[in-house]
């Protein structure tokens, strides 16, 4: 086996160990690629961030991967953009593999000496276009988005999906604009990241082409500081 062939049967591997992973676990690029510097709340209470008025996006990663088949093409590519938007493309004609992904959000820490409440605040568009020929409706094209707030040490506080259409459940595209909130808990120095992730990806065999196309627009974060409810202890109640 030559260089080249091995290069490509490693990226292969790759390639199908990440897509099993994510039809396993649904949760595809739920752990960030580094820990940016997180943003410091200094107040526990009144205190209002807002990305990317106040300050840019600092979870901003992209990756990309194409494996053609015999006699195929396979094109993938992913950005984004510290402003609030994102892409990611895959797009396979004949037969092969490509997955692109982003991720895009704000680490937040908290820098003061008690437990504090953070309200999450956030407004984006997106739109996905997943196609296939023929018309076949069988798997094979994805575009996918979830929301994620994950602690720096990997406790999972939120995953709300957002978008998961395939070509099984035939070609669509769509536009929409979300605003979702809620509310976090975090100890004195714990940081937390909130952050959209979204991926496309196609696998297919020869005979067929497919493509799944995923935007992020007008992201627009804010967060708002409260002091968290005292907790009660057994001393509390007895006294």
């Amino acid at each position: 086996m030559s260089s080249r062939q091995r290069h490509i049967s490693l990226i292969t591997l790759a390639t199908i160990a990440l897509t099993l992973t994510a039809c396993q676990s649904g949760r595809f690029g739920s752990e960030i690629s580094a820990q940016p510097e997180p943003q410091k709340l200094s107040q526990p209470d009144g205190m209002t961030v807002k990305s990317p008025a106040d300050q840019p996006f600092n979870i901003t990663f992209s990756s990309s991967s194409r494996t053609p088949g015999l006699d195929g093409t396979a094109e993938s590519d992913a950005s984004v953009e510290d402003s609030g938007s994102a892409s990611a493309r895959a797009t396979v004609e004949s037969a092969g593999q490509a997955t692109a992904g982003f991720q895009l959000g704000h680490a937040i820490t908290n820098d003061t000496t008690r437990q504090t409440d953070i309200t999450v605040s956030l407004r984006f568009q997106y739109a996905f276009d997943v196609t296939e020929q023929p018309l076949l409706n069988l798997p094979g094209a994805q575009a996918a988005l979830r929301l994620y707030a994950r602690t720096e040490h990997g406790r999972l506080l939120r995953d709300i999906p957002l978008v998961d259409h395939s070509t099984e459940s035939g070609p669509a595209q769509r536009e929409s604009e979300e605003h979702l909130n809620f509310t976090l808990t975090l100890a004195p120095g714990e940081t937390v990241n909130v952050f959209l992730a979204g991926q496309t990806q196609v696998n297919i065999e020869a005979d067929r082409s497919a493509s799944a196309k995923l935007e992020l627009r007008g992201t627009r974060l804010e967060i708002t500081t409260a002091p968290a409810p005292k907790v009660r202890t057994t001393g509390d109640e007895q006294s």
